[in-house]
């Protein structure tokens, strides 16, 4: 794909096909790392990476869920 690097107030911007984009698992409002490799500009989406103890650190009274009563067991469950 060939694309067209235009100016836009004091910043250059280039379009991404749709295609392209979601074929990296990216859309718009998508964080990106920017880096220069000899003369190429390489874009990459920045993946969040998730840790369970800073994620059980955020549970508190307000956002705990009750406890679900599923009913009976049924078939060849085990409770």
């Amino acid at each position: 794909m060939k694309t067209r690097v235009f100016k836009k107030s004091n910043r250059l911007w280039f379009r991404i096909l749709a295609a392209m984009a979601k074929a990296v698992g990216t859309s718009a409002d998508t964080l990106m790392q920017a880096r220069v490799s000899g003369n190429f500009l390489l874009l990459t989406p920045v993946r969040n990476e998730y840790r369970l103890e800073k994620l059980v650190s955020k549970i508190n009274s307000g956002n705990r869920h009750p406890e679900t009563d599923w009913g009976t067991p049924s078939g060849a469950e085990r409770w």
